[in-house]
């Protein structure tokens, strides 16, 4: 009895979805799990069941977008510096105002029901992940640029020292080159910010094994000196993304993103949104600290290789690109991926052609 109960969980479990690139399902791996004892043992188990939520048939009615709606919303996973505002900008030509939810370093997702989300379809902000909790039967479309590393400094560099002058402020940032600036920070603060903002902004709840013991979440504390466990999450979730790509080619993820919405493309430009400027001899860097840069930003140079392998306009082909440029294996009984990091060029990976939001 017992057999057959531990045989019936996992069918269960194995029928659990998660997230995929299309914004469709997918069944999760199965995982063991020990029974606990409960009033009534197996025998009790094996006529329970959950409810599908707390969603009553009145509320059904509003929740619920209307027979023959297309269901569709665009989630864009705005890492800051990565072109986002200016692919916002874009889109603004398919999604009009009032249907853009915009959550830019606000942390206001929650504060507003699913009801009220349901208005949205294009949803914007640094606090990525929140409506795919608040909306989880949406059929997302989710979107993520990336940056090179240097260009991903020499743009956040750019923008401290604009909002100090911008504010009327003095900072010694701006008594400084950015080679100065990147000697003056610890090692700490120069790593992978890219992939350090998309793991801390992951949720991960009771089953995921990288949350730590006794805790529910604050993974991205967990995982600040264990990358062995964060990158095979970062290479399963940029795989599930159904449009990644590179912030010089900002053009391109919009254009694929077009196509995947059915949208006719408005633009045969890029659109550059808050861009700073800076004299070009203040951007210099001497080799030794662009080798610090690319020495401290591995991880950030690896997802850098994958947005920009993934050029094709389907989800299917820009998967395979990810899953090859990671160079990705799946370990035995639907454990986490490996992956190899030791592409990645010793001076870094080749250079944008050009620079969008910066």
């Amino acid at each position: 009895m017992v057999k057959a109960l531990r045989e019936r969980i996992a069918l269960r479990l194995q029928s659990r979805r998660a997230p995929a690139a299309s914004g469709r399902w997918e069944p999760l791996p199965v995982v063991e799990r020990d029974i606990p004892d409960v009033p009534g043992g197996a025998a009790a188990l094996a006529t329970q069941r959950l409810r599908p939520g707390w969603i009553t048939p009145q509320m059904a009615s509003r929740l619920l977008d209307p027979p023959g709606t297309d269901t569709r919303r665009v989630l864009l996973l705005h890492v800051p510096k990565t072109g986002g505002s200016s692919l916002r900008g874009m889109f603004a030509a398919h999604v009009p105002g009032d249907q853009t939810f915009l959550s830019t370093g606000e942390h206001q997702w929650m504060t507003a029901s699913a009801e009220l989300c349901r208005q949205y379809r294009l949803f914007v902000g640094h606090n990525f992940l929140e409506p795919l909790y608040l909306l989880p039967d949406a059929d997302w479309v989710t979107v993520l640029p990336l940056r090179e590393p240097v260009s991903w400094w020499e743009s956040r560099y750019k923008y401290l020292r604009r909002r100090l002058q911008d504010a009327g402020k003095d900072g010694k940032i701006l008594t400084q080159t950015m080679d100065q600036w990147v000697a003056d920070q610890t090692d700490e603060f120069l790593s992978n910010p890219q992939a350090s903002w998309l793991v801390t902004r992951m949720r991960l709840m009771f089953d995921s094994p990288l949350a730590p013991a006794g805790q529910i979440a604050r993974s991205g504390l967990a995982l600040l000196d264990d990358m062995g466990r964060a990158v095979p999450m970062l290479a399963a979730l940029v795989a599930r993304v159904t449009v990644i790509g590179t912030t010089d080619d900002i053009l391109g993820i919009y254009q694929r993103t077009c196509a995947v919405m059915g949208w006719q493309s408005a633009r045969d430009n890029a659109m550059q949104r808050n861009r700073s400027s800076v004299a070009d001899d203040l951007l210099d860097l001497s080799d030794g600290q662009r080798d610090r840069l690319y020495s401290l930003n591995v991880v950030d140079s690896w997802l850098y290789g994958v947005a920009a392998a993934a050029n094709a306009p389907t989800t299917g082909a820009a998967t395979a690109n990810a899953t090859t440029t990671a160079n990705a294996t799946t370990s035995p009984a639907g454990g986490a991926a490996a992956v190899d990091l030791t592409t990645v060029p010793p001076g870094g990976p080749a250079a944008p052609s050009a620079t969008d939001g910066a």
